[in-house]
């Protein structure tokens, strides 16, 4: 997510909702794991990673908004 909203930065935006963050891992999760797969004959699919995917992105959402409550109390 990080690296999505540096590469989004120049176009000035930002993935900061929750439910656009979640969408975008989703989509990622599902190519990742179900799309890859049919090209790559060494890879897996596993539904729990796209789990972790989606919680990850819940991770970094309430990281990003203690920091901002944080930025904005200084």
């Amino acid at each position: 997510m990080s690296y999505t909203n540096i590469i989004t930065e120049f176009k000035k935006v930002r993935l900061i909702k929750l439910w656009q963050i979640e969408l975008l891992l989703l989509g990622c999760g599902f190519f990742w794991e179900y799309i890859t797969p049919l090209f790559r004959k060494e890879t897996v699919s596993d539904m729990w990673d796209i789990a972790a995917y989606m919680l990850g992105g819940v991770i970094y959402w309430a990281v990003n908004k203690v920091y901002e409550k944080v930025a904005n109390t200084k």
